[in-house]
This record gives C-alpha cells, structure tokens and sequence, in this order.
C-alpha cells in the first residue's frame, strides 16, 4: 500500500498551495475515485512525513481534517484506514464540467488585481529581513504539535461551532495581560480583537471604519495586504504618503 500511494502523491514546493491542502485535495481524490477503498491503511504520520519530505504535523493535519470529514477513520493501536463513503457523497456519473483555465478568467477587475500581488511571497523564497516573516526554522514544531492535540482532545462540540466574534474569551483575556506586563499597555479583553492575521485586520477596520469615498492614510512602503485590501474597493480608498 506505501508503495501505491507514494506513487499517487505528486507535492509541488514551488506552488503557493501549502502542502496540507495539496495533501488533503491528492489523498481525498484518490478515495473518490476508488483509487483507495474502504479498509485500506495509510502510512502512519511519522513514516509518511519521512517518504514525502515533509513535517510530520503536516501529515497530521491532512489526516484530521479527512477523518473529521468521514474519509478517513482511526482505529486506536492499529492506525488510519480508509473509511466507507456514503454513496450521496460520491460523484454521480455524469460529464466532467468544462473549466476555464485562463488565468483571471472569472474574476473582477479588483480581484485580477489582488491577484497580482507581491503580498503573497513564500517564506522559501522571501529575502532576509522580510516585514511579516518570522523565523520558521525556531519554530518549536514537537511542543506545538504535542500541546495542540492534548488542546483538541479536550474540547468539547461547542468549540467547533461558531464562537465569538472577538475571538475566544480566555486568549483576548490573556493578550490584554501580556500586554499591559510586557508593553505596558493598559486595556481590558474588551478591546481586544482576534484575527487570523494583518490582512483580515486591515479588512475589518476598513469596513467598520470607512464609508466610500472616504480617505485613510497609510505609511509609504508599508504593507501591501493593507493597501491590497482597500485600494480600488467600494468601501473605501487608501491613500499613501511618503
């Protein structure tokens, strides 16, 4: 089986898609199609990791994800097998849907323009002393993966569902801390805001903030998620100033 499925996995490391979701899109194919059947056991993560060069949370996130979905199961001392899809799940037989691969093809004029931005640089490829790139290589990968899964598997269903717009409680709570210890901040949870990152915070204010038509100063080079979020948008218009 290691063989057959080394030979299905073909990872491009020049694609901006991280490797997870190339995983995740190549291995839940492969069950679609029949490629993979019910009862057929996968590499465990650590193996697999070693064969496809890869870290070895990334192999475990692929197949979390895929188990949660019901493509997979886990069978506690034995592995991750191939679970049985239900048959509304799989493609009916019908005609492949004619796509267009011309690049921007669908898009509008404001997403062909995003679209060709330099703010999506990949880590491997990005010059030392970067704005936003942090130092990966420190990154302690074992602790993080062994304190994310005690994390999961403590939670309960509430936690997979919708939560607060804000973020979660605890961590706005222990954010506003750190910052009145380590900044000398004074703020209170209330105030603070999660996001999944610079972009979605440029976003969010400029939505909440902005009328069309209204003018927002922006430091000059500064960060082009920031101006790629606002320029040419309905919402409101970034100015830069030298």
């Amino acid at each position: 089986m290691k063989g057959v499925l080394l030979e299905m996995l073909n990872l491009d490391r020049s694609s901006q898609t991280p490797m997870y979701l190339q995983l995740d899109t190549q291995l839940r194919a492969a069950v679609l199609s029949g490629t993979l059947v019910k009862g057929d056991r996968l590499p465990a993560t650590r193996q697999l990791a070693k064969d496809l060069n890869v870290s070895r949370i990334t192999i475990q996130i692929t197949y979390d994800q895929l188990i949660a979905e019901g493509f997979l199961t886990a069978v506690t001392g034995s592995g991750t097998f191939v679970a049985e899809i239900p048959a509304e799940v799989l493609p009916p037989n019908s005609a492949p849907v004619q796509v267009s691969h011309e690049p921007g093809a669908r898009l509008s004029t404001r997403g062909r323009s995003i679209a060709q931005t330099g703010a999506m640089t990949r880590i491997d490829k990005s010059r030392p002393f970067r704005p936003g790139v942090p130092a990966v290589d420190l990154f302690p990968k074992r602790a993080w993966s062994k304190l994310w899964s005690q994390s999961l598997a403590g939670l309960g269903h509430a936690h997979f569902g919708y939560g607060p717009p804000a973020g979660h409680p605890p961590l706005r709570k222990a954010i506003a801390t750190h910052l009145g210890n380590a900044r000398g901040i004074k703020c209170t949870p209330d105030q603070v805001i999660v996001t999944t990152g610079a972009q979605q915070s440029f976003a969010l204010s400029a939505l909440a903030l902005l009328d069309p038509g209204d003018v927002a100063w922006g430091e000059y080079p500064g960060h082009t998620a920031g101006r790629d979020c606002c320029w040419g948008s309905r919402v409101s218009v970034l100015m830069t100033w030298p």
